[in-house]
Order: structure tokens, then sequence, then C-alpha cells
């Protein structure tokens, strides 16, 4: 197996995790499992901070669907906090508005990037039901970061997570959202920090 810096998905042995993909040596995109060390984890747990090479990560509770009537959490997810040397990342797909708990965990921690579920855009939705931001619910989870001095003039933020469906093409939507300090995620796109 050739080495990489490359995240490689391997498999399990059992039909491999190739997807129906052809091996293809020359790329090294695709192989098959050779040996069952190829992969270390590390078991995190919700809100404690964990070394992971050289960042920390820490766990953060997401918001994909919660039953709200009975106040159960039926779709978790989890969003995460980042941090290597002075930079700090938050990482929130797969979210509706915060928790109450992930909010607190962030109080105080100003993050230099915030990338943001923005999946319906514009679209009206029921939030109650909803495990994803439209541009208003975003706006409103900024304004709950920006409250507890998560994010500020400094924070990149960017819109990720789009449902092609519901945002609209994006060289109309993100000069709409760069009015408002937010990058429209795309293939490709590069971040200073």
């Amino acid at each position: 197996m050739r080495s990489s810096s490359h995240l490689q998905i391997l498999g399990s042995g059992a039909g491999d995790a190739n997807f129906g993909a052809p091996d293809d040596e020359t790329s090294g995109r695709f192989g098959k499992h050779q040996e069952p060390t190829n992969l270390e984890t590390e078991k995190l747990v919700l809100g404690r901070r964990a070394a992971v090479g050289d960042m920390q990560v820490t766990p953060l509770l997401g918001n994909h669907y919660m039953n709200k009537p009975y106040c159960i959490m039926e779709q978790e997810s989890l969003n995460f906090l980042i941090e290597r040397q002075e930079q700090r990342i938050f990482y929130g797909l797969d979210s509706s508005y915060m928790m109450p708990q992930t909010l607190d965990l962030l109080a105080g921690k100003p993050v230099d990037l915030a990338i943001m579920d923005a999946t319906f855009g514009a679209r009206q939705i029921d939030p109650v039901t909803s495990g994803h931001h439209n541009w208003i619910m975003l706006d409103e989870t900024l304004d709950d970061l920006r409250a507890r001095d998560c994010i500020n003039s400094r924070t990149v933020i960017v819109a990720a997570h789009p449902s092609c469906g519901n945002i609209g093409v994006h060289d109309e939507v993100a000069p709409q959202q760069a009015d408002k300090g937010i990058t429209m995620a795309y293939d490709g796109l590069v971040l200073p920090l």
C-alpha cells in the first residue's frame, strides 16, 4: 500500500468500501483493505476536548431533528469545535438552531472560521421539524453566536451544505450572502486563516 497524507477509505474486507469502483493503483484513489490496523480511531465524548493529531477537537450536540413536543432527540448529529495552535473552527452542518448546551460550550470562545448549515436557502420551512437552516434561521443562529462572543467581525462565516433544489444558482446567491458577511461554499473553496 502506498503512503499518503490523504484519508483512505479501505473497507472491512466483505466486499470492501470501493462501492463498485475499479481498483486504480496508479491514482491511489481506491484500494483494497490489506491490513487491519490501517486506521487509528479516537473515541470522542460529547462536550469533552480530545487531542487528535496536532488539533484539539470538541464534539458538540447538533440539532438535526428533535421531536420538540416530547423533547426527544430523534436524529443526533454532531458539530465540532476544532482548535489548532491559536486558531478555532466551528463546524456546524446537519444542524438547525443550536442546542442550549452547545451555545453554552461555545460562549466566550471566538472562532476564526464558522462553517454553518444553509441547506434550505430562501425556502420557507418549519423550524420545529427541520434539522437544517434556511437564511432566516441561519441569521438568527449567527446572532445567537455573536451574543455569546463566539463570532465577531474577524470571523470568516461560510454557508455550506446547500441543497441545489433550494439554494439557487451560486453566482446569484453568493453576492446576496456576501453583503451579510457570509461566504457561500463551493467545491474547491480555499479560505485564508
